[in-house]
């Protein structure tokens, strides 16, 4: 007979951080194991990128074993001018998707009911759920039945799965394609001295961790002001990170060095065969080098040449550059929940109108 489910609600960091060890094993008996849904990876982003706003997990317990998580946050926002307690993910673009973490054995319904009992939000904001998988399904049965909610289309992130050989993969690329690879190496050839390393553990980035910041701020990125320079919160949350997860290996980075000097570094998040990339920065001295094509292909190879069946997501959203490296897409949705009242159904119904509908355009030469 399936106990009672009891639940608590976790307000303060401390508390957040005594659930360590029962939250990743929780996640690895779900369908959401990913070392961004790792305690970790939370555990960080807390520290160095939560916006002022509640901390609001809300657990499961069946006796004393966790059995489902909604690691959330409320967060004062503005919609259409209005300004609103947004219960939304703990998130921001630097993660690649977010979800609830729920054993299979509950009754999730349950679970559900107690989160949207919590007090003190306006509307709820669920964005960059995987689509497809159960977790997801689960929430969507019970919004549809229970509440006000509008859903859309989500990031949606290219990736492949590779099984084979590394000639094999190779050859499966356009022949362009390979030609142009052939040529990026050639050139590196030509430039002299160059090597790429692989860094795993935490002496070896911490020793290059500057430069990682430094080639990131001579990037194309830096116009955008989305460089790590321009962010120290966001180079904070890698070193932190990457340090705390060395031992257990949830990431890896990929160095080129040309002459001595870093030109380019890929990072990726690394777990249970799975590499989801979140990071690609190169020192714009050295476009002609396209360090990013090296850097990916060498990723791969290293990935392939251990004999295991690797996936490898590029996360994010779909481009021209992206496309041509991984076919296949991995859908999200958003999803938006009204919280009943009248504020609430406000906010639904501006939600509901067209995006033409929902921008006001003045047109100054008619006027």
């Amino acid at each position: 007979m399936t106990e009672k489910l009891r639940f608590k609600l976790l307000t303060t960091f401390e508390e957040f951080l005594l659930l360590k060890e029962q939250w990743n094993r929780l996640v690895e008996a779900t369908d959401v194991d990913h070392a961004f849904m790792k305690h970790e990876w939370f555990e960080c982003w807390i520290k160095n990128l939560m916006p002022e706003g509640k901390l609001v997990v809300h657990t499961a317990w069946e006796n004393d074993r966790l059995v489902a998580v909604a690691p959330l946050q409320i967060v004062w926002q503005s919609r259409k001018k209005i300004p609103l307690r947004i219960l939304s993910f703990l998130r921001s673009s630097i993660t690649p998707r977010s979800n609830f973490i729920i054993d299979n054995s509950i009754d999730s319904n349950a679970f559900f009911d107690s989160l949207f009992a919590i007090g003190g939000w306006d509307i709820a904001e669920f964005k960059a759920m995987e689509a497809g998988i159960p977790a997801t399904a689960k929430f969507m049965d019970y919004v549809e039945k229970n509440l006000n909610f509008v859903t859309e289309d989500g990031l949606q992130s290219p990736f492949e799965v590779n099984e084979t050989d590394w000639e094999t993969y190779l050859k499966s690329k356009s022949k362009n394609y390979r030609k142009n690879y052939r040529n990026y190496l050639n050139r590196l050839q030509n430039e002299g001295e160059y090597k790429i390393l692989k860094v795993e553990n935490s002496s070896d980035f911490e020793r290059w961790f500057e430069s990682l910041v430094e080639v990131s701020g001579r990037s194309w990125k830096f116009a955008e002001k989305t460089d790590l320079k321009s962010m120290p919160q966001v180079a904070d949350f890698y070193r932190d990170f990457s340090i705390l997860t060395a031992e257990s290996g949830l990431f890896v980075a990929y160095l080129l060095v040309i002459k001595e000097k870093l030109a380019a570094f890929s990072y990726y998040l690394r777990h249970r065969n799975r590499l989801v990339g979140i990071r690609w920065e190169y020192d714009e001295e050295y476009a002609y080098f396209m360090p990013g094509i090296v850097l990916h292909n060498y990723c791969l190879k290293d990935s392939i040449d251990s004999g295991q069946k690797w996936e490898y997501d590029l996360s994010g959203m779909v481009t021209e550059h992206k496309g041509r490296l991984a076919e296949q897409i991995r859908k999200h949705i958003d999803v938006t929940v009204g919280r009943p009242g009248l504020l609430g159904k406000l906010i639904m119904f501006f939600k509901r109108l067209p995006l033409s509908a929902r921008t006001v355009k003045h047109d100054t030469a008619a006027s």
